[in-house]
């Protein structure tokens, strides 16, 4: 019987630590928004930190006003461009026994750059979206991964 539950809890251990993506649902991606205009526009960066205990290794999605633009994995990021002058809410969805989602609201000004880590929480049960200055950001992407939005 102990032999039995040792061989259980292994299996278990082994599918956490796997390196693979982990599906139980996924949401069709969707271009970003249409900028008409790139003087009026903003870029947004969306940056996964590398902590082993940033979901077990499953993929985040990451949402602009509720469109699904990419998937994340740990060190990855994405960048798209959406329209200034305007509040919007960038999110992260993610799957922990059911779909939880995260957001992020903040005015977007005109030709600037906005960077998001995004990572565990202090409790490992929220994630944590957070602005990061640019200093910081390009230590990050110079250790990370693109991710194209759309995939």
């Amino acid at each position: 019987m102990i032999k039995r539950m040792l061989l259980l809890v292994a299996v278990f251990f082994l599918a956490g630590c796997a390196h693979q993506e982990c599906r139980f649902n996924s949401f069709e991606l969707e271009p970003p928004p249409v900028v008409e205009n790139d003087r009026n526009a903003s870029e947004v960066y969306v940056l996964r930190d590398m902590t082993y205990f940033s979901g077990m290794n499953n993929l985040w999605y990451v949402a602009f006003d509720n469109r699904n633009l990419a998937k994340l994995n740990m060190g990855e990021y994405t960048k798209f461009q959406v329209p200034a002058f305007d509040s919007h809410t960038v999110s992260i969805k993610r799957w922990d026994v059911w779909w939880q989602q995260f957001d992020f609201l903040t005015l977007f000004e005109p030709g600037e750059t906005y960077y998001f880590l995004v990572g565990v929480g202090d409790e490992m049960q929220k994630v944590s979206i957070q602005k990061i200055q640019q200093k910081d950001a390009e230590v990050w992407l110079t250790n990370s991964r693109y991710v194209p939005v759309g995939r």
